[in-house]
């Protein structure tokens, strides 16, 4: 019985420690986790030993510790595992998972959250199913793996709602908000939002409620409702400053001032954000005043007191780019490029904005570059979930099947492989032009009365070449993906080879022209029509074409001719530019083959052109070499037959 009552207090005490550390105590959680530690090793009890290692690595992580926090979680995870408690093992994981998450070792991270899940399921452990369910759902949503995140935060919230606990149901009712939220569903979002205050009204969670109203107050701001917003938000700080909140209540000022700006209500915006710096400093959340104090600069501007407006923009980017916020730096800079320019001062405006236009694009860059490793991290975790999943199920599985998985997986590694390189191809390829037309776009708007005419229409020239270079990559993308997806409809049909290829020439011209390149084109007085889909064989020779006169130097010739070979038509383009090196021959057709030779004229080359021209060909049954006899010069022979 004493050991009982025993039992009894050490789980209180430890539920104690818990409920510091959830209210952001980490300090007083761990001394209190360090002390039953110290009781329990004293009475060598394994269990409570785990338990307290449990909680006390959580203590680590949230403080940075994450060497401790990883010896304590594996510590934990032996002598729950040695002791074959189940539940406390399952726990312990999903504690070495939170680790690994805070560490930003995102894979690891997931795959301890997928082991922990699996062990709570299997000893019926609802509870920390549904936590570990709410962890995978914000990692999926940080991943951009939307679907994903909805369906791991379904799974707990249905959890939460069998066992009616209402705390934990309105917790994940507003990360399902948030999901919803950044998904730009608006309305979805904010049911949840409403389902989530109503849980946090009944277990009486004031900071909760607070928070819930400002995440409604911004789907109505989304949606363009902004007396509605205004007025969640407005609940939002009245709740703020009953409970004293000075950090949560400066940020709930931020909003409301931004919005006051929106609304045109500039004196009402200039206090709220004042307040909002004044709280910021007081509580030292750099983040929060760095973003008042850059809001402080466009509201001054706003009112016509630019000298004012760059002192405190000034201070802005200091912080910002001492906090590393690039967005945030980005903003400072086009508010300094807007204060200069209304002060007359046009060098520094132009300066300021073009460092906004480098930074802006950097953060661009940044956002595709972590999708594209959150797709192969993704990628990676999903096969490591499917050789668990085969491990577990060896002894069953026959070995016809496992040759015909293992041939499976190599097919969707290839295909994975190529869809990666295809995205890396395209944010590569695209963002250098749609970067031009986002900076000489917005020269325009910002600066288009100072320029010069001439200065005018060299910028919207370099727009149109910029949109020209972005389509042509788009419908080589397109192209692609419709011949490997069999969705490009072939009809093959009589087609006169002749009048085709000199209608080709002629629109080539201008190209040709401009690098002082004449086409000659050679077809015979009397030549057979051929089997081909016109379409397809146009676009054949336009890039074969476009490809001769972009790798040629100015002042040569590019010969275009058919050949009769019996029963056969060679349609033949010859160059006199470097031609194809011998131990490159072999991925001249291939995605993404960018050879050693270099556009004459400084010409984009996406690498797709000639591995399109070689899937229609083979989609008109029709042969393409480049032919290795050749002297100068690449020269290229499409072989189709004529119809007699």
């Amino acid at each position: 019985m004493i050991e009982s009552k025993d039992s009894e207090q050490f789980a209180a005490r430890l539920r104690e420690a818990d409920r510091q550390l959830q209210l952001g105590r980490s300090d007083e959680a761990l001394r209190q986790a360090m002390l039953l530690l110290e009781e329990a090793e004293k009475l060598a009890n394994n269990n409570e030993i785990a338990e307290s290692l449990r909680i006390a690595s959580d203590c680590f992580y949230r403080m940075g510790r994450f060497a401790e926090s990883f010896s304590a979680a594996r510590e934990s995870v032996r002598r729950f595992a040695g002791d074959g408690n189940r539940r406390g093992q399952a726990k312990a994981v999903k504690a070495l998972a939170n680790a690994y998450l805070h560490a930003g070792n995102t894979q690891k991270a997931l795959e301890h959250y997928f082991r922990a899940a699996q062990i709570a399921e299997q000893c019926d452990d609802a509870v920390t199913a549904a936590v570990v369910f709410n962890n995978l759902s914000v990692v999926f949503a940080n991943l951009d793996q939307y679907a994903r995140s909805l369906e791991y935060c379904r799974k707990s919230l249905a959890i939460y709602r069998a066992a009616d606990n209402h705390n934990e149901e309105a917790y994940t009712l507003n990360n399902l908000g948030m999901i919803y939220a950044k998904l730009g569903e608006a309305r979805e979002a904010r049911e949840c939002y409403l389902q989530s205050l109503a849980g946090k009204r009944r277990t009486g969670d004031q900071r909760g409620e607070a928070t819930a109203y400002d995440n409604i107050g911004e789907t109505y701001q989304a949606e363009g409702n902004l007396l509605e917003a205004l007025a969640y938000f407005q609940r939002s700080l009245d709740i703020r400053r009953s409970i004293d909140d000075p950090g949560g209540e400066a940020l709930t000022l931020l909003n409301i001032a931004a919005l006051y700006l929106r609304m045109d209500r500039v004196s009402k915006a200039v206090k709220a954000c004042s307040t909002s710096i004044a709280l910021a400093r007081k509580t030292g959340d750099k983040q929060c005043l760095a973003g008042a104090l850059a809001l402080r600069g466009e509201l001054q501007l706003a009112d016509k007191l630019p000298s004012a407006a760059l002192l405190t923009m000034r201070s802005a980017l200091n912080l910002a780019n001492e906090l590393g916020h690039r967005s945030l730096v980005a903003r400072c800079c086009k508010t300094l490029a807007d204060t200069y320019a209304s002060m007359g001062d046009f060098e520094r405006a132009l300066s300021a904005f073009e460092r906004f236009h480098r930074t802006d694009c950097d953060v661009t860059r940044a956002i595709h570059h972590r999708r594209t490793q959150n797709l192969q991290l993704v990628q990676r975790t999903e096969r490591a979930r499917s050789l668990a999943a085969l491990e577990r199920d060896r002894n069953k599985v026959l070995a016809a099947k496992t040759t015909e998985l293992e041939r499976v997986n190599h097919r969707l590694r290839e295909l994975s492989q190529e869809k990666s390189e295809l995205l890396g191809i395209a944010a590569h390829d695209l963002k250098t032009p749609l970067s031009g037309i986002t900076m000489q776009a917005s020269l325009l708007l910002n600066y288009a009365e100072r320029m010069p005419a001439t200065q005018r229409l060299g910028t919207i020239q370099q727009i149109s070449e910029s949109a020209c270079r972005m389509k042509e990559i788009i419908a080589n993308i397109l192209d692609l993906e419709a011949i490997d997806n069999g969705t490009l409809a072939i009809a093959i049909r009589r087609v006169d080879a002749a009048v085709l290829l000199r209608t080709v020439c002629k629109a080539m011209n201008g190209q040709a022209a401009r690098k002082r390149i004449r086409i000659e084109c050679r077809t015979p007085p009397s030549a057979a029509p051929v089997l081909a889909d016109e379409s397809a064989l146009r676009q054949v020779l336009e890039n074969l074409i476009s490809n001769a006169v972009k790798y040629s130097p100015a002042d040569t010739k590019v010969v275009c001719a058919i050949e009769e070979r019996g029963s056969l038509r060679h349609f033949i383009v010859q160059d006199e530019g470097p031609g194809i090196r011998e131990d490159e021959r072999h991925r001249l057709f291939t995605r993404f083959a960018r050879l050693s030779a270099k556009p004459t004229g400084n010409e984009h080359s996406t690498g797709l052109g000639l591995s399109i021209v070689k899937r229609l060909c083979n989609a008109m049954n029709a042969k393409i070499e480049c032919d290795k006899k050749a002297g100068k010069g690449a020269r290229f022979i499409v072989e189709l037959v004529a119809d007699s």
